[in-house]
C-alpha cells in the first residue's frame, strides 16, 4: 500500500523584525525567506522538531534585511545549499562573497518557473515594492501518481495589487498573504511622515482593506479549488492588531466565498500548519479524500484511547496549532 508523505508549512517568523517559513515534504525542507539569524533559525527549527540539515534549498522573495539575513544566507551557501532569488539582485551579493560559493546563487526570472528540487516547481511573479525587485511565489509539490499536487501561494511586501497578481495566486491550496496595517492606525502613529507615506503608497505594504480586496479577487478567480487556509503575514506591531486583520479577511468569507476556509494570523513565534495527504478542495467537493483502489482513507477520526490526550488521537485532513 502506498505511504503518503506528510507535508506542512511552518511559519518561523513574520513581520518587520524578520520573515522565514519552512515548507516540509517528508524529510525535505525548503526555506521561504531567511530574515532571521542563524541561531534564531536553529532555535525555531528545533521548536518545530526540525534541523537545518533538512533544508535543501532557500527561496528569497527579495533582499530587504527582514527577508534576507546575510549571515544566514552565507551559512547555507557555505554548505552548498542553493539560494534562489531574482536575478538582478545577485551581482550585489556576489561582491560580498568568495567565488567558491557564489555559484549556488541561482537566478530567477521575475515571471517564470523553475524546478528547484525533484517534484518542487517554483513559479514567480513581480510584486510592487518600491525600487526593490520583489517576487510573488507559488510553490507546487507534485508527489506523482498516488497523491494530488499541493499548490502554495506566498505574497508579501507589496504596496498594491492587480488582477494579474490575483490570478497568479489563484487555485492555491494554501495562501499566505500580507495584511500589514490598519490605515487609521498608520496615519495616527508617531512614525516619521515619510515612513507613513511610504507604507501607504504603492511601493509600501498592503493595508487590511487592500489585502481583503485582493483575497476576494483571488477567490473569485479560483475556478477549480479554494485554499484551505489563509495565513495572514507581515502584520505591523505598531499599526495593526490580529483582530483587525482577521476581521477584514472574515468579512470577505461572510459574503459567500469559501465558508470553510480557515483564517490564521501569523504572530511572532513558531506556528505549524500540518498538511497530511488529502484531495485538493474544489467548489463541488470540499475536503473529500481521493478514492484509490487499495488505499486506506486517512481522514477518519479514531476513538481516543483511555488515558491519552484526545487531541493526539485525531487524524484530520488539516490541522493548525502553535508550537511552544
Amino acid at each position: 500500500m502506498p505511504r503518503f508523505v506528510e507535508k506542512e508549512w511552518i511559519f518561523l517568523a513574520s513581520g518587520s523584525s524578520g520573515n522565514a517559513s519552512i515548507v516540509r515534504w517528508g524529510q525535505i525542507c525548503v526555506l521561504l525567506d531567511a530574515g532571521i539569524g542563524v541561531r534564531s533559525l536553529e532555535k525555531s527549527l528545533l521548536g518545530a522538531g526540525l534541523h537545518s540539515g533538512q533544508i535543501k534549498a532557500v527561496v528569497l522573495s527579495h533582499t530587504h534585511s527582514d527577508h534576507c539575513n546575510p549571515l544566514t544566507i552565507m551559512a547555507f551557501l557555505e554548505k552548498k545549499i542553493p539560494v534562489f532569488l531574482e536575478g538582478t539582485l545577485i551581482p550585489a551579493l556576489r561582491k560580498k562573497m568568495n567565488e567558491e560559493i557564489v555559484d549556488f546563487l541561482i537566478p530567477l526570472r521575475a515571471e517564470g518557473k523553475k524546478e528547484i528540487l525533484p517534484g518542487w516547481m517554483l513559479k514567480t511573479f513581480p510584486l510592487p515594492h518600491g525600487d526593490m525587485p520583489n517576487l510573488g511565489i507559488v510553490l507546487e509539490l507534485d508527489p506523482g501518481l498516488f497523491e494530488p499536487a499541493l499548490r502554495l501561494g506566498y505574497l508579501t511586501d507589496l504596496g498594491t495589487w492587480s488582477n494579474e497578481i490575483a490570478q497568479f495566486a489563484s487555485e492555491c491550496d494554501l495562501l499566505g498573504l500580507e495584511f500589514n496595517h490598519d490605515v487609521e492606525m498608520q496615519k495616527s502613529s508617531n512614525r516619521p511622515s515619510y515612513l507613513i507615506q511610504r507604507n501607504l503608497g504603492d511601493g509600501g505594504h498592503l493595508s487590511n482593506e487592500q489585502s481583503a480586496a485582493c483575497f476576494k479577487k483571488i477567490l473569485s478567480q479560483s475556478l477549480d479549488r479554494f485554499p484551505r487556509h489563509l495565513v495572514q503575514l507581515h502584520l505591523s506591531r505598531q499599526c495593526n492588531t490580529p483582530s483587525l486583520a482577521k476581521s477584514a479577511a472574515e468579512a470577505v468569507l461572510e459574503v459567500g466565498f469559501g465558508q470553510k476556509i480557515q483564517v490564521k494570523t501569523c504572530k511572532p513565534g513558531v506556528f505549524r500548519l500540518r498538511i497530511p495527504w488529502c484531495r485538493t478542495r474544489n467548489r463541488k467537493d470540499i475536503g473529500t479524500p481521493k478514492k484509490l483502489p487499495g488505499v486506506v482513507q486517512i481522514n477518519r477520526v479514531k476513538r481516543p484511547q483511555k488515558g491519552a490526550n484526545p487531541t493526539e488521537q485525531l487524524e484530520l485532513p488539516f490541522s493548525f496549532f502553535p508550537m511552544e
